[in-house]
């Protein structure tokens, strides 16, 4: 009897946390700056069928995943850290788990055996402000959303122009809404709206609210 009691508690506290989309931030833990760079791959088990996605976080460390399933696994790998695991439980139909900051430990190791690649940073940092760079999407100095937009016009369909429309009309609005609150407004999915943030060169949705 007492096993089926904490067997009980074990499922609420896997439906507690249960959610369609899986979020998180990939940080140094020693220094607690955010990692720019990292692979992620999550493994989802949903009764019988098995899902695997992979993904690579934004510029600010950002990643945002669809996944409906239990006993999922986050595998997060970047160049000069030791690989870390993570386990958590999702379900489709609820609302998003945010696993917070996910703390990589450096390797001295790996890191020399890094290739280091010289290329313009995305974003910077100036005190607690993301700074959108432009000259690492090749615009002009104080180019802004609107001249990215312009640049990459030939790869948006209507459906992104409506995304671009509500942005425009709510700029300040949109620099705090989630990504399942600018889906709604949107009347899209939030899978649409990463993909038109990528459509745009950005990372992702952190990407877009960045700019």
């Amino acid at each position: 009897m007492r096993r089926i009691f904490f067997s009980l508690l074990l499922l609420l506290g896997c439906l507690s946390a249960a959610a369609d989309v899986v979020t998180g931030r990939f940080i140094d833990a020693q220094s607690g700056e955010v990692l720019s760079d990292v692979e992620v791959c999550i493994l989802t088990i949903h009764e019988s069928a098995m899902g695997f996605h992979q993904l690579r976080c934004d510029s600010l460390g950002r990643f945002a995943c669809n996944v409906a399933g239990y006993n999922c696994r986050l595998e997060a790998s970047c160049v000069g850290y030791h690989p870390r695991k993570v386990g958590f439980a999702a379900m489709e139909g609820t609302d998003t788990l945010d696993l917070g900051d996910i703390a990589l430990k450096p390797s001295e190791v790996l890191l020399r055996t890094a290739v280091a690649t010289a290329k313009a940073r995305r974003f910077v940092m100036r005190g607690d402000t993301v700074v959108f760079n432009p000259a690492a999407f090749n615009l002009s100095e104080g180019a802004r959303l609107d001249e990215l937009i312009n640049t990459n016009r030939q790869a948006l369909n209507d459906t992104d122009m409506v995304i671009w429309k509500y942005i425009l009309q709510h700029r300040t609005a949109a620099r705090h809404i989630s990504i399942h609150e600018l889906a709604r407004a949107c009347c899209v999915s939030s899978t649409t709206i990463v993909r038109f943030s990528q459509k745009l060169g950005l990372d992702g949705f952190g990407e877009l609210k960045a700019i």
